[in-house]
């Protein structure tokens, strides 16, 4: 984990042949990597990782990325995993499994040029945070979180604060029961 924290002036990388399938952390990956325009993980193995927190930190020139490879069926946090990520327009997260998941904290904070994210699939039954989840992507204006499943999900805060374009949330029949904190939701 952190491996190329801090490499603000990379532009470029190329992973060629690497085996990542004993990898169980990718925390803080390409955490602040704030040149790189595009990233190709199509060769990355992610089915023994348990967290990808802040994996994608601040990476404010990555315009898009592909994700439906990875298999995230272990990752328990995806805490802040694009914060920041200004400059993202294109999300594939298709094949994201996160039925292992506790937190998704922060998850596309401050992904300013987001118009869509695809959330349909996530399976939340074991989130007990989804707090400043969409805060400050200001350019969504649909979202469909009708499939989440949030019976043990505590903090909400936030949720989705500076979401100035949203006109239309579904938000299916969310359950509040256990929430201790929804406070600016």
């Amino acid at each position: 984990s952190l491996m190329l924290k801090g490499c603000t002036n990379l532009e470029k990388i190329n992973f060629g042949n690497i085996d990542t399938s004993s990898v169980v952390d990718m925390k803080g990956l390409f955490y602040n990597c704030s040149k790189l325009p595009s990233l190709n993980l199509s060769n990355f193995d992610t089915s023994l990782v348990t967290t990808m927190e802040s994996m994608f930190y601040n990476c404010t020139k990555l315009s898009k990325i592909d994700l439906s490879n990875f298999n995230t069926s272990r990752v328990k946090s995806f805490r802040i995993i694009f914060y920041k990520c200004s400059e993202l327009t294109e999300i594939n997260l298709s094949n994201f499994d996160t039925s292992s998941a506790t937190s998704l904290y922060g998850m596309f904070y401050g992904c300013l040029n987001l118009t869509s994210i695809y959330v349909s699939n996530f399976n939340t039954k074991n989130v007990e945070t989804m707090a400043y989840l969409f805060l400050y992507c200001s350019k969504l204006t649909y979202l469909d979180i009708s499939n989440f499943e949030t019976s043990k999900v505590k903090n909400m805060y936030y949720l989705f604060r500076n979401c100035t374009q949203l006109r239309q949330i579904n938000l299916g029949k969310i359950n509040t029961s256990s929430v201790e904190d929804m406070q600016g939701l």
